[in-house]
């Protein structure tokens, strides 16, 4: 069994409480509103695992559903979103995007540019596309229009 010690900002050390040794790790803390946050890290990949992150701007139509095709998994493989970020660039318009597995709704939400983006930095419930599954994001028309920025973030394995 092992309890968890902070020794000060920026460490902390986990203790065996048997005969064991102790492991001594680093990580981050960042002061945000509300207080600090921890943040480790996973690491490097593993073997047979691929970072695959998307990013840009869309112009979105007032008459059509805009759709961005961000990849087509690889055979075999299974695609695992880790991060998300989606805003636009209005005030007024709240778009309800998706993201989409062969056409199948694997992420929801809506977006106020000024307000609300979707701001999802390392989820724990992570949507995932299978093995030669289209990955798309799937806007409605916007009367406006207003313009679209994404990252999405994950990895293949």
């Amino acid at each position: 069994m092992a309890d968890l010690i902070f020794q000060g900002a920026g460490s902390m050390r986990l203790t065996d409480v048997g005969d064991g040794s102790y492991t001594v790790r680093t990580a981050l803390v960042v002061p945000v509103t509300g207080g600090p946050t921890l943040r480790t890290n996973a690491g490097f990949t593993a073997p047979g695992q691929t970072l695959k992150n998307y990013t840009g701007k869309q112009a979105l139509s007032a008459s059509l559903t805009t759709t961005i095709t961000l990849e087509t998994v690889t055979t075999g493989k299974i695609y695992i979103i880790t991060d998300i970020y989606m805003t636009t660039d209005t005030a007024t318009l709240v778009p309800d995007v998706q993201i989409q597995a062969a056409g199948i709704p694997i992420f929801r939400g809506v977006i106020k540019g000024d307000t609300a983006p979707i701001s999802l930095p390392g989820m724990e419930s992570q949507p995932n596309a299978s093995s030669a599954q289209l990955v798309q994001i799937v806007v409605p028309a916007v009367v406006g229009p207003p313009n679209f920025y994404f990252f999405i973030g994950g990895f293949e394995q």
